[in-house]
This record gives C-alpha cells, sequence and structure tokens, in this order.
C-alpha cells in the first residue's frame, strides 16, 4: 500500500506548528526533539502503531513508550491530531498546572503507556513491556487464534543511550529475544552540553549487534525509508530491532537547526515567527494545524475500528472455543483479593527461629496456585534472597514459559523491566536482591510508586548482621531513603509470619508498589498469642502493641522497635517490666501505612501524652525522631559498618537486649 505522504507532511507541519507554539506560550519545554521527529511521529502514528483512540485501554493494542519523555510535545500533538481526548486548549495548557499536557508524559494520561523522563527508564520499560506480552502470548495464544499478537515500540535519544540502564535492559533483551520490540533511535548526535561527540565516540549499531539485536538504518525524513526499516526489521525472528533514525535536532528552526540550544528551551519568539514564516504557516494563526492532518485521521479510525472489531470477534470466538483458556485470561485481568491469613502457611511452633528471607520463598511458593499470574525473579541471588517460586521454571525465549525471570547481575534493568511488565498489565510481579544493591534500582522504584505500580521489591540482607561481608554489604541508611518516597509501602517483618502478611498486603496492592526488607539471620517466631496480639489483623495497620504494660497502672514508656530488633525489645521490656517499669513495645512494621490510619488508632498505639519513646532499628537514627521527639532515645547505627560477626556487630552497635534496658533506664 503506498503511503499518502501529502497527507503525512500535513501531519508533520501540525506536529511542528502545535509544538512551537505550546512551548513559546508556557515559556518552557524541549522543542528541539519533537522538530527533528515530525515526520517520523506523522508516520508511526498512522501507519506502523496499532491503537485505537476510542478503546484505549485494549489489552492487544501495541504499547508505545516515548523514553525520551522531554519530548512530551511529540506525543501530545499525536495524541491530539489523531483523535484522543486531547482539545486544542489542553494543547495551550502544555505544562500549566493541572493541565492534561505536562512537561513529561505520565501515564494517568489518556493514550499515555508510561510516564517517562529519567532517561533510560522507558527503554527497560518497553522490554518489560515486550516479555510481558511474549509470556502472554505463550499461555493464551491456539493455534487457530493469536489473541496476544501486539508489538512494543520505543523511542529513545543519544542520552537514553549513554545511560546504564540502558545497556542491561538491552542486554536482556538480545538475550531474551524480544522480537516484538522496537527501538527507534533519534540520532540527531546532539545533547544539553553540544555534540555526542565530545563525551561518546562508540558504533551504537555494533554495540546491540553483539548484544543481539537486529538494526535496520533510515533518514528519519524519508516515509519511505522508515517503512522499508521497519518492514525489513519484522521478518528478523528472535531478535530485538534497533532502527537508527538519522536526525537533525530543531528541524527547520531559523536559528537554533542543529543546535544544542534547542534541545531544553524555547525557540524564543523572533526565532518562533522565523521559522512558522518558513514552513508556510499563516503568520496571523497560532497552534495553526492544516485540515487534512484531522482528515487523515479520521479516515483512519475506520482502519483502526475494523481492527479492533476483528479483534473482538476473534476473542470472542476464542472464548467460545477455549473456555479454559478464557477462565484463566479473566483470573489474570482480575482485581481479586487474596485472603491473607488463609492463603500462607503461618508457623506455630514459636520454639523455631527462621530468617524472614526464608518467609519470602515460603509465601511466594505458597501462593503460587491460588496466584497464578504471579511471576517474578532475581538479580542472580534467588536463592539467597528467596525471590522464587518454588518448583517454577525459568522463562526463556523463544517459548517464554515458566514463572520465574532470571534478570541476570543487572539490578538497575529488574526495576525498569519488573515496572515494564506491570504497565504491560496482567501480572504481579515480583524482584529480589540484597539489599545493599537497592540503590542501583531507586530510581526505577520511585519511577513505580510515581506511576502506582504495584510491583513487588524483596531485600534480604538488612543492615550490620550481614557481619563478615563488611560495611560495603551493610546498609544501614537506605531503608530510610526509600521510606521518604511517596507511595511506597517500606516493610520490615519482625518474624516469618509477618513476612507472609507483608507479602499478602503487597499482592493486594493495586496503587502501590511495595518494599519488603528481610533478614539474613535466623529471628524468632513470636507467640503473639501469648503476648496478647494477633499478627495479621494487627501488621496489617502498619504498627501495632505487641507487648502490652499493665493497663491498670500509668504507662511509664514505649519501645518502638522494627524487623530484628523486635523480639530483642521483647526482651528488654519484659526485664523492665519485672523490675517495675510499665513499658510497652510497638512493632512498626509498615510506618506509611500506619500513618495512613485514623487518629484514634495511632493514639491507643502511640498516646502523644507519654513522651518517654525509644526506638530501636539496625539504621541510622535520624527518622526516628518524628516518633520519639526530642525528649526521647534511639538505638541505631549512624556510620559504616565493619567485617565481623554478626553477633559481635550487634553487641558492637548496642543492638541487644542488655542495652535497650540500660538506655531506658537512664531516660
Amino acid at each position: 500500500m503506498s503511503l499518502d505522504t501529502k497527507s503525512l507532511d500535513s501531519i508533520a507541519l501540525g506536529i511542528r506548528s502545535l509544538t512551537i507554539d505550546a512551548i513559546e506560550k508556557s515559556k518552557s519545554g524541549h522543542p528541539g526533539m519533537v522538530l527533528g521527529l515530525a515526520e517520523f511521529g506523522s508516520l508511526f502514528f498512522s501507519d506502523i502503531y496499532n491503537h485505537n483512540p476510542k478503546h484505549v485501554n485494549w489489552q492487544n493494542r501495541d504499547r508505545f513508550v516515548l523514553s525520551a519523555g522531554h519530548g512530551s510535545m511529540l506525543l501530545y500533538s499525536l495524541l491530539h491530531l489523531s483523535g484522543y481526548n486531547y482539545s486544542i486548549d489542553d494543547i495551550k495548557n502544555f505544562r500549566q498546572l493541572n493541565s492534561n499536557t505536562p512537561g513529561h508524559p505520565e501515564v494517568e494520561l489518556e493514550g499515555v503507556d508510561a510516564t517517562t523522563g529519567p532517561l533510560g527508564q522507558g527503554f527497560s520499560y518497553g522490554v518489560g513491556m515486550a516479555l510481558a506480552s511474549k509470556m502472554q502470548a505463550s499461555l493464551f495464544n491456539t493455534d487457530d487464534y493469536k489473541v496476544v499478537d501486539n508489538n512494543v515500540f520505543v523511542v529513545s535519544g543519544d542520552g537514553d543511550l549513554m545511560e546504564g540502564i540502558t545497556y542491561e535492559a538491552a542486554s536482556m533483551a538480545g538475550h531474551m529475544e524480544l522480537d516484538n520490540l522496537y527501538v527507534f533511535f533519534d540520532s540527531n548526535r546532539i545533547t544539553i552540553e553540544g555534540p555526542t561527540s565530545i563525551t561518546f565516540s562508540e558504533d551504537v549499531e555494533k554495540r546491540f549487534i553483539s548484544q543481539g539485536w537486529h538494526v535496520e538504518k533510515a533518514s528519519g525524513y524519508d516515509y519511505n525509508e522508515i517503512t522499508s526499516a521497519y518492514n525489513s526489521a519484522k521478518e528478523v525472528k528472535n531478535k530485538p530491532h534497533l532502527i537508527i533514525l538519522d536526525t537533525v535536532i530543531g528541524k527547520n528552526s531559523v536559528g537554533k537547526s542543529d543546535s544544542a540550544s534547542s534541545h531544553g528551551a524555547p525557540l524564543g519568539p523572533e526565532d518562533a515567527t522565523a521559522t512558522k514564516k518558513g514552513m508556510g504557516i499563516p503568520e496571523s494563526e497560532s497552534f495553526y494545524v492544516p485540515e487534512e492532518a484531522y482528515t487523515h485521521f479520521k479516515k483512519k479510525q475506520i482502519d483502526w475500528d475494523n481492527k479492533y472489531s476483528k479483534w473482538e470477534a476473534d476473542f470472542e470466538a476464542w472464548s467460545a472455543k477455549h473456555p479454559e483458556l478464557r477462565l484463566k485470561w479473566d483470573e489474570y485481568f482480575s482485581d481479586d483479593k487474596i485472603v491473607i491469613e488463609n492463603s500462607f502457611d503461618f508457623v506455630t511452633d514459636y520454639s523455631k527461629e527462621f530468617a524472614t528471607r526464608v518467609g519470602i520463598k515460603n509465601g511466594l511458593t505458597s501462593v503460587k496456585d491460588i496466584i497464578p499470574n504471579l511471576i517474578g525473579g532475581s538479580a542472580d541471588l534467588g536463592s539467597s534472597c528467596g525471590s522464587v517460586i518454588g518448583g517454577s521454571t525459568v522463562i526463556q525465549g523463544p517459548t517464554y514459559h515458566g514463572r520465574h525471570i532470571q534478570f541476570g547481575i543487572r539490578e538497575h534493568a529488574m526495576g525498569g523491566v519488573m515496572n515494564g511488565i506491570a504497565l504491560y498489565g496482567g501480572f504481579k510481579v515480583f524482584g529480589g536482591t540484597f539489599f545493599s544493591f537497592s540503590n542501583y534500582m531507586f530510581p526505577s522504584i520511585r519511577m513505580a510508586a510515581l506511576m502506582e505500580l504495584p510491583v513487588n521489591f524483596y531485600f534480604s540482607h538488612d543492615s550490620v548482621y550481614v557481619g563478615e561481608d563488611g560495611p560495603t554489604h551493610q546498609p544501614i541508611e537506605l531503608i530510610h531513603q526509600l521510606r521518604y518516597i511517596p507511595n511506597l509501602n517500606v516493610m520490615r517483618p519482625a518474624d516469618l509470619n509477618e513476612t507472609y502478611v507483608c507479602q499478602g498486603l503487597g499482592f493486594n496492592s493495586t496503587t502501590t508498589p511495595t518494599v519488603i526488607i528481610s533478614s539474613r539471620q535466623a529471628l524468632p517466631v513470636l507467640d503473639r498469642e501469648t503476648l496478647g496480639c494477633e499478627c495479621y489483623t494487627n501488621a496489617v495497620n502498619g504498627a501495632y502493641t505487641i507487648l502490652k504494660e499493665d493497663e491498670s497502672k500509668d504507662l511509664d514508656g514505649i519501645i518502638i522497635a522494627t524487623g530484628s530488633e523486635v523480639a530483642k525489645s521483647i526482651d528488654a521490656a519484659k526485664e523492665l517490666q519485672a523490675s517495675g517499669k510499665n513499658v510497652r513495645v510497638v512493632n512498626v512494621v509498615c510506618h506509611s501505612i500506619f500513618d495512613m490510619q485514623e487518629d484514634k488508632y495511632k493514639e491507643s498505639v502511640l498516646p502523644k501524652a507519654c513522651r518517654k519513646r525509644l526506638a530501636v532499628e539496625a539504621s541510622s537514627t535520624d527518622f526516628w525522631r518524628k516518633y520519639v521527639g526530642l525528649d526521647g532515645e534511639v538505638i541505631g547505627v549512624d556510620q559504616f559498618g565493619v567485617s565481623a560477626p554478626a553477633s559481635e556487630m550487634e553487641k558492637m552497635y548496642g543492638l541487644n537486649k542488655e542495652n535497650i534496658v540500660k538506655v531506658y533506664s537512664a531516660m
């Protein structure tokens, strides 16, 4: 089928016109990339991308990730022109308060498949989406029907390909043979500080070929070349595809074409006027779009509706012929929650001790049949941190059967790929590594929270108890870095049973990611029945009184603890109680969940009138001031650890019963 180049040119002109005026009006933005990719965007949305503005959440639609999210006006212009719910007023309100067109794309907006901006993140999301699509195709496609048959497209720039996460994700994609992944590389050879040659001299084509990718090249301004490159790529199986587009940043700008000055600032009134005039845009019109651009996409809507109707009919026929697969499909896309107290094998032998990392694997294995769409793995540490579903098969291309993902030693990519799987939909995803390596994943964890993705991050070996491995593997500050991320539940369970409760909360979350910090060392299983509390009903509140004071007497003080310090604090409190101190112990499983409770409940756990408070945690101390106040004390670790047995580390930092008693008694 021949391309309607006249209409495509009209769309490209509309993209440039809207971009120039929107950025000039907002007095901020990134025009260079958009001006350089206008022809590609026109062709892509019209003739490559399988989508439907009338059915924006169609599960079998292609996915599009603008990894170079600073070029958001490319996406907003195309969403407006092609018929999504973006008015010309939305374009005019670019980057303004409460607008539908923020500075970088955000996933909650119609037609936006991922929140992007931090370079390299979107690339890794694309890998996750492509993997998710392959896994669902292996589960649901039959010889007679392909109900999962879509592609994932990513637009990346020079900056994306410099980021380390992209190396990791590209390596994984090549190994996994993700031939449904297409990355269009906007190769304009310019970054903020000037030509890429000042920092970047590698051969991108050879790099990707060495990572198992298929590579094509095309001019970014020749519709036929781009189409030919894409069609050639489609013929290559078992390899992801990089299509290198030779482009010019700020193309058509009179004064800033091929210049770093067009990257992140408006063209300026004079250049904007001259550029629009040079493109033939009427000087009297702002936000000008040729009518032919709208007409073209209205015609395209007929094709998109036909494709959607065909898929919908096939889906219904597939459902009728394969009812067992349809039931599984409905399971995968259901929001049903597991019943935590009945889904895990809670331990009642209180003479036993377990590392809470053991609970991670036990919990995953116990719910594998209850949650059939639960998948995940680790960054080469499944056996060490427990992030493995017992008996699961490793997922590999080209079959993609199984439930265990071996991410390799690629923590940063693991976080981004997990986010991509969650964005694609239909899976509950988890991933794990040592807690000391969580910082490699921090940008992806933060983006998961921002995008409200209910992914599950499992980090073991929490703090100085790692012992002999020394300070490089003893994170004492990282838990607070994570706690300060909005919309992220960071949990540090006190024992095996509480680990299960934390996992259940993570599996049942719909808009909040979960971090579970687990221990390397064995911890006693707490007899909550004897203590006068129940694990599930209390832990779900984020914090609770795990050892009560004598309620017939005035409360003397409160010991606040988490994780491995809870049992020690209970032992210390019992000794203090025996000496006449009427003290209670509060277990803070997850501070963010506790902080969301009603004031009445929070007061019942941490009464304001009781100012004598001691917090105990194997982490840096400052965070706990929010709970103990200026009058309270904190036992923690405010320096890097050393290489020594864990028992000696515990004594060295005062994380033992004796020191807890000593510090509390001195208050």
